[in-house]
């Protein structure tokens, strides 16, 4: 196969000094096979990179050198070499087939059951995917997080190729499911220094009244108890325990503080061909400061990756400010996470009372507020059986 790429010659020579001219080509870096003398002629084959040096030998020698024959697809190329129609023709033909290897034919969707394929579909069409679409164009880390953000429904997204598919990964939001109760034998146990304001219990045995104190740990419903027989039961303690107690939160803001502002995003294009980077966009990023982000999507054909591919790229260039605050201002912003941590963790229990301490320290304000607060205040604690 390699002989036939590289091309053979089969020759025949005549002269005066052929024995001279023999032994000339044994000495030379000629490779040369199927020789053979008869009638006084000298036949043999050469690869036809050895052409000119055996005919600079045969001029040395005065010997008269004949071409018998040539093989190989080198000179079957040669014919066609300013036959410029054929070759045209055959690059276009080869162009064609690396651009319908890598064109989008379908799209699929998986992993959807609220969200209609339609929906996931018709977005992806606004961001850039579509049939038809060049799949080494798509830069899928950016477009993966624009549908995310295009359907709120849907918690985590991935966009692939498959061949000339497209596939869509989904996962949609859930509800949490409700908690099964268990029937394991447990107590419940106090999460908090408090004193009880109410108690409802539906299975165990209540070791606090309304009034008492408990601190945190104790149990205050049992599910161990002895029946009349003085017999230990253990059951599945059930029940609601309310409680009063105090927390305390540190609440800080300093005068000055750093904030990032990003300015938009810059998207770039570049080949990567046989690991070499060549940039597709004219102009050169010149950013102090930004995040960046890379993507690359290679070129398939007949199923087969080929090291040559797109690379997106992403710059998103930020500022840093100072931002100086009055102590108005960082009194207000103070109140506003006051505001946002009540929201979060006190949206299930009651706030009875709230005293706010101001703390003044160097470059920041500081508040101490302490939560008189009421609900529940028990928690299931499974009881270790010895076996």
């Amino acid at each position: 196969m390699f002989d036939n790429i590289r091309g053979v010659i089969r020759f025949r020579a005549n002269g005066i000094k052929l024995y001279s001219f023999i032994n000339a080509i044994r000495e030379s870096r000629i490779i040369c096979t199927a020789q053979e003398c008869k009638n006084d002629e000298y036949y043999g084959e050469i690869y036809s990179s050895s052409l000119k040096e055996l005919q600079e030998l045969a001029k040395k020698y005065n010997i008269e050198l004949h071409i018998e024959d040539r093989k190989g697809a080198i000179f079957k190329v040669k014919r066609y070499k300013y036959r410029f129609g054929i070759i045209i023709g055959a690059l276009v033909a080869i162009m064609f087939i690396v651009y319908i290897s890598n064109v989008a034919i379908t799209i699929e969707v998986t992993g959807n059951n609220k969200i209609s394929e339609e929906q996931i579909i018709s977005t992806l069409n606004d961001i850039g995917i579509s049939k038809g679409t060049f799949i080494p164009n798509i830069n899928f880390a950016l477009c993966e997080k624009k549908l995310k953000i295009s359907i709120d429904e849907l918690a985590w997204v991935g966009i692939r190729r498959s061949g000339n598919r497209i596939v869509v990964d989904v996962d949609e939001m859930v509800e949490q499911p409700e908690m099964i109760k268990s029937n394991l034998p447990s107590n419940i146990i106090s999460t908090k220094n408090a004193q009880i304001k109410s108690v409802k219990v539906y299975n165990g045995s209540l070791n606090y009244i309304v009034g008492d104190g408990v601190r945190v740990g104790d149990v205050l419903i049992s599910g161990i108890y002895t029946d009349s027989k003085g017999n230990i039961l253990t059951v599945n303690a059930i029940g609601e325990i309310i409680g009063e107690y105090e927390e305390k939160m540190i609440f800080e803001q300093a005068y000055e503080e750093e904030k990032r502002i990003s300015e938009g995003e810059i998207s770039r294009k570049s080949l990567d061909f046989f690991t070499f980077k060549i940039p597709l966009n004219i102009g050169k990023i010149d950013l102090d400061e930004y995040d960046y982000n890379e993507d690359i999507c290679y070129f398939m054909i007949a199923g087969k990756r080929l090291p040559i591919g797109i690379i997106h790229s992403t710059y998103t260039p930020y500022t840093k400010n100072i931002i100086t605050y009055t102590t108005e201002e960082a009194e207000e912003l103070i109140h506003k996470k006051i505001t946002m941590h009540e929201e979060n963790f006190y949206s299930n229990v009651k706030i009875i009372n709230k005293e706010i301490n101001k703390i003044n320290e160097e470059g920041k304000i500081k508040y101490e507020v302490i939560y008189t607060l009421e609900g529940e205040i028990g928690k299931k604690s499974e009881i270790l059986m010895k076996k």
